[in-house]
């Protein structure tokens, strides 16, 4: 089996393609059954299981079908926040964020005559 974290991006397609088939076997569905849950088309995932491509919102839907949501929502996380020291934090409160806005007409400043 591939390893994901070395593969080329069409060698992960094929890899996914293989998992999806081989979940849908698991439960024993047809392609025409996982077609009907899913809301793909049984042509398109005929392509996508013999080539390995497919359009990621189709590829949402069968992995909802086929129960694995949760795996790209994993994907999907918020990446984590950097700890910073107390000394940084402080630093970070104190600097005052920089105001957009108004532009100055000439003789508006303050002082000015």
């Amino acid at each position: 089996m591939i390893s994901l974290n070395k593969a080329t991006p069409q060698e992960l397609s094929a890899t996914l393609a293989l998992r999806f088939k081989t979940r849908r076997l698991a439960y024993g569905w047809s392609r025409e059954e996982l077609g009907k849950r899913s809301g793909v088309a049984v042509a398109t995932l005929r392509y996508f299981e013999d080539t390995g491509k497919i359009a990621f919102e189709r590829l949402l839907k069968l992995a909802f079908a086929l129960g694995i949501m949760d795996e790209f929502e994993k994907i999907a996380e918020a990446p984590a926040v950097i700890p910073v020291t107390l000394d940084d934090y402080v630093k970070m409160s104190q600097t005052k964020p920089r105001e957009r806005g108004k532009t100055l007409k000439p003789n508006s400043r303050k002082g000015a005559v």
